[in-house]
């Protein structure tokens, strides 16, 4: 999985290694912008199979370092005989030292400066068009990491402008421009949208969510020198994808026996909803638990009898007794349950679930909360006391519905609506959709980036609920068996 990094976090590293080792920014904005012209010739050779762009090259550069690191970039390219056109879109006098400094070098190289200055007026849009016309390849070095609020001309009429439709591809220095790096929000209506993004040390956090991710295309890292152990120590999030499954799969005891790969009981299915319940009990069983219940109504016993021969039934009536502080009736011997999955919200299922966190609180027990599970938590708010290892696997209606958020609000802010609840119920999130996050409540989030219509269907998050809680029956943590879950599900 590939860490990601905050503005901040980034920031910091890179200033050990100005004040730790000694090195001056202009060293290592030398050494950005040659490793951003390596990974263009290494997506450049993978996308086309040509060594470089055969035709102009345009490079956009801003004021700032990032802008420094495009003068690095159009100087190296036109040294390797590329046809490079550098437009700054900064006034002179509000150039840093090092842009300053590799601006003047690229000039000295050769490098043709098409436009310097802020204000995108009519004659810098002229040189603008006709530096674009015929080119096969944009840098965007308008702003990097900086920019927290929305953007304001004249920057905003430059990232606009190259923001336009059927502009050549374009290649971003660390974040596209209009993204903000740590949220990806849009800072512009339109934010340019690049087939690469050059990523100094680490990907940043906003390429990872919202419009960031849309707008970043395919990742590359850039190496600059900061220790990888470094990256990993200050990385607060990860970005996974499918194939990451493989590192963490769920080893089993070949020694074992049913008892020691897991115990799990599924409180699903009610009329109309029955096949909830088999779909999770059918991928716990294949996700490698030993023995697995369901706990569905009594009425609903015969018609599901048969259906899945290693599955056992029980009745959900021993967990209304339980609700209602029925001792007699003693908790079945389970590792881990999983809660909800077609199990309805009337009444009779309201008095089960109580009973069923009930005797997961009694007995020390990780559980899933999934589907009706979470309407029925939502409507109770959170019950005391909540059961340790809790793993919650809502879709952003249901995240809404427990926030007290609208759909749109969690769409607009997934990870605020992941962490929120995370929070407040002291569970692993598992926000589900095109990209799942996986958020505990303390540590690292992760973002699992594998878009799948596959798993566009009912069904597929009573599937995940079964694997998770298999994961968690065979003793993995809720973190591990969320993100691993997830991870599997999605393979």
């Amino acid at each position: 999985m590939t860490p990601l990094l905050t503005p901040a976090a980034a920031r910091g590293l890179d200033a050990e290694l100005i004040d730790k080792q000694g090195l001056p920014g202009a060293v290592l904005m030398e050494t950005a912008g040659r490793g951003v012209v390596a990974a263009i010739a290494g997506w450049w050779r993978q996308v086309t199979g040509a060594e470089q762009p055969p035709g102009r090259v345009v490079v956009l550069a801003g004021g700032g370092n990032n802008g420094g690191d495009g003068c690095v970039i159009a100087r190296i390219l036109h040294l390797r005989g590329v046809d490079v056109r550098l437009i700054v879109a900064a006034d002179g006098d509000r150039l840093t030292a090092e842009t300053r400094l590799f601006l003047d070098a690229a000039l000295a190289a050769g490098v043709s400066l098409d436009h310097m200055g802020a204000a995108l007026d009519a004659t810098a849009r002229a040189r603008l068009e006709a530096a674009l016309r015929g080119a096969s390849l944009v840098v965007d070095a308008l702003h990097g990491i900086g920019p927290t609020e929305q953007l304001r001309s004249p920057l905003a009429d430059w990232v606009t402008a190259l923001a336009t439709p059927a502009r050549p591809p374009v290649v971003a220095v660390d974040v596209p421009a209009g993204v903000h790096a740590q949220t990806g929000e849009a800072l512009v209506p339109t934010p340019v949208r690049a087939a690469l993004t050059a990523c100094m040390i680490a990907p940043k956090t906003g390429l990872a969510l919202g419009a960031g991710r849309e707008a970043a295309g395919a990742l590359a890292v850039v190496d600059i020198g900061v220790h990888p152990r470094r990256v990993e120590a200050e990385s607060s999030a990860l970005l996974a994808r499918t194939a990451d499954w493989r590192d963490h799969a769920l080893g089993a005891d070949e020694l074992g026996h049913k008892g020691t790969h897991g115990r799990l009981l599924i409180v699903g299915g009610a009329p109309g909803t029955s096949g909830a319940g088999l779909l999770s009990a059918s991928a716990a069983l294949a996700a490698g638990a030993g023995l697995v219940s369901l706990a569905v109504p009594a009425a609903l016993r015969p018609a599901l009898e048969g259906q899945l021969p290693d599955v056992m039934l029980q009745d959900r009536d021993s967990l209304s007794a339980a609700a209602l502080g029925d001792g007699a009736s003693a908790p079945a011997v389970v590792d881990a349950w999983v809660i909800g999955p077609g199990m309805g919200v009337d009444k009779a299922a309201a008095l089960a679930f109580a009973g069923a966190l009930r005797r997961v609180v009694r007995a020390g027990c990780p559980a899933v909360i999934d589907a009706d599970g979470l309407t029925l938590l939502a409507a109770d708010g959170a019950p005391s006391p909540l059961p340790a290892g809790l793993v919650l696997t809502p879709h952003p209606g249901e995240a809404g519905r427990m926030l007290g958020w609208s759909t749109a609000d969690v769409v607009a802010d997934r990870l605020g609506a992941a962490c929120a609840l995370a929070e407040r119920f002291a569970a692993v999130v598992v926000l589900k959709g095109a990209r799942t996050l996986v958020v505990p409540p303390q540590g690292r989030w992760v973002l699992l980036d594998a878009p799948n219509a596959a798993l566009a269907k009912a069904g597929s998050g009573d599937v995940l609920a079964g694997i998770i809680g298999a994961r968690l029956a065979a003793g993995q943590g809720p973190a591990e068996a969320a993100l691993g879950g997830v991870l599997e599900h999605a393979a």
